[in-house]
């Protein structure tokens, strides 16, 4: 019987994603209409060729949609049906300077081993059969790749501050909120697994990114991040280190232009990398973690 109830709310999480995105767009897509007065087919046009877009619309359909997905639709249907998966808003213990720069570094360190997870995940190659999903998933790719340039296109200083904005720290603390708080804690509740809780949650943040030549890092991030989460039981380390990730991409493309987001290099330099990447990573979460976790003998996500 206990089984059963644990399925059923895994299925009842996984549904609260799906929910919430799927209402989170509908909403955001409904309001940049009547905001631009636009109908959604020149909503959807624009996301398609952004570069015959509105960088504003654009900017504001993004916005619309993270915060009505991964904040309000979810807050307030937890508010409304679950208020003890909100807990996590109001962490009992305070944020330390030392665990909250450590949560900075590994998202500085590991980069050049995402760096590798992305040109791996972008050769993935699919059997002739399935020739049409693959081309449909490089076109997605593709187009999410000219969103992202276009949208990392500065003209003007005040420019890169609207990108930090939008692009970095709004995504950064929101995405958390819902799948590390939220998602990775009902999962906690479902699974009765601190580790299965914290992979299941990165699977289901990298997957709903629909992104297929970003999958594998993206979860590896998710995996990081769900860590930093379980072990301090405050939800703004991980928030802290997201905003990062973000900040360094905005940043790269301000100093680099579309090339930064290019995996065409050789691999030269992340390869040479690779080891100290992952040992300093290693090292960085090792002293996070005993810092904040002590012994680690306890496997239940408490807030």
């Amino acid at each position: 019987m206990e089984s059963v109830l644990n399925r059923f709310r895994i299925f009842n999480t996984i549904a609260f994603v799906i929910f919430s995105i799927a209402i989170g767009q509908a909403v955001s897509l409904f309001l940049a209409c009547i905001i631009y007065d636009v109908n959604a087919s020149e909503i959807l046009q624009a996301i398609k060729d952004p570069m015959h877009g509105d960088k504003n619309l654009i900017i504001l359909i993004s916005l619309l949609y993270t915060s009505f997905s991964f904040l309000i639709i979810p807050t307030i249907y937890l508010f409304l049906y679950n208020k003890g998966s909100l807990k996590f808003l109001r962490p009992e213990n305070k944020i330390q300077f030392t665990p909250l720069m450590l949560s900075i570094i590994t998202v500085v360190t590991i980069i050049p081993f995402v760096t590798i997870l992305i040109k791996l995940n972008a050769s993935v190659a699919f059997p002739a059969w399935l020739s049409e999903l693959e081309n449909y998933l490089r076109e997605t790719e593709e187009n999410a790749r000219h969103v992202s340039n276009f949208l990392l296109d500065f003209g003007e200083p005040k420019d890169l501050l609207m990108a930090i904005l939008t692009i970095a720290i709004i995504p950064g603390i929101v995405e958390e909120l819902f799948f590390r708080g939220m998602v990775q804690i009902q999962l906690q509740d479902a699974l009765k697994n601190s580790h299965h809780a914290i992979l299941m949650s990165a699977f289901l943040f990298s997957f709903f990114h629909f992104q297929f030549y970003g999958f594998i890092p993206r979860f590896i991030f998710g995996v990081l991040l769900g860590y930093i989460f379980f072990w301090s039981k405050n939800i703004w380390y991980s928030c802290a280190a997201h905003v990062m990730n973000n900040l360094i991409g905005v940043l790269g493309g301000y100093f680099m232009g579309p090339r930064f987001l290019s995996t065409d290099d050789g691999g030269f330099t992340s390869i040479v990398l690779l080891i100290p990447s992952v040992a300093v990573t290693v090292l960085a979460m090792l002293l996070f973690k005993r810092i904040k976790h002590g012994n680690f003998k306890e496997d239940k996500l408490t807030i």
